[in-house]
């Protein structure tokens, strides 16, 4: 994969809709994407790019969205010892090199490609957890079990979320149930 378009849809308590743009080059891996969606009848705009190392390290986030007619970011930076952003001058400290952002199905894609997990084998990871809808951002522990090559089950470690998750042979989520559905791809 040079580069991918990937379109999704959330079906869930909010409706949106998504454009990314993968770009993959022999030293990094950049993210672009634009969501746009209701939620309670008023309209939000969430973007968001990415810079990933070749084994899908998150390096950069940068997130800019328009909820409430109030616009925010937050740009964070991985590194050594944690996430340096957001408002804060000492960096956050965690053994975090996953991102996960609430609004999108893309960052699945990070574990799913990094930890090249076989069939029966389970990974439990910390994430850098950006909750847009709620403006907060914090870390979690997650886990994920490869059931066969395009099927993962995604667990937040203190149980409280679960899915079975469906991807593609570039590790892209196609069904997240419940949740996001692939409308559109294309690879190049």
């Amino acid at each position: 994969m040079k580069e991918k378009v990937v379109i999704w849809k959330r079906l869930a308590d909010y409706k949106s809709v998504e454009h990314c743009l993968v770009t993959a080059s022999a030293t990094d891996i950049t993210v672009s994407s634009a969501i746009a969606g209701t939620v309670d009848e008023r309209a939000f705009e969430i973007n968001y790019s990415l810079l990933l190392d070749s084994s899908w390290i998150a390096k950069e986030v940068y997130i800019e969205y328009i909820i409430d007619g109030s616009p925010q970011s937050w740009h964070y930076v991985n590194i050594a010892g944690g996430w340096l952003g957001g408002n804060d001058a000492q960096p956050l400290h965690c053994d975090c090199i996953d991102v996960d952002i609430s609004v999108t199905p893309f960052t699945n894609s990070l574990p799913v490609n990094r930890l090249n997990i076989k069939p029966g084998q389970s990974a439990q990871i910390e994430v850098l957890y950006f909750d847009v809808m709620a403006r907060n951002v914090f870390t979690t522990k997650q886990a994920y079990t490869c059931i066969d090559e395009q099927t993962y089950k995604f667990e937040v470690a203190d149980g409280s979320f679960t899915a079975e998750l469906t991807v593609d042979s570039d590790g892209m989520v196609t069904n997240y149930p419940g949740l996001f559905e692939r409308m559109y791809s294309y690879t190049q």
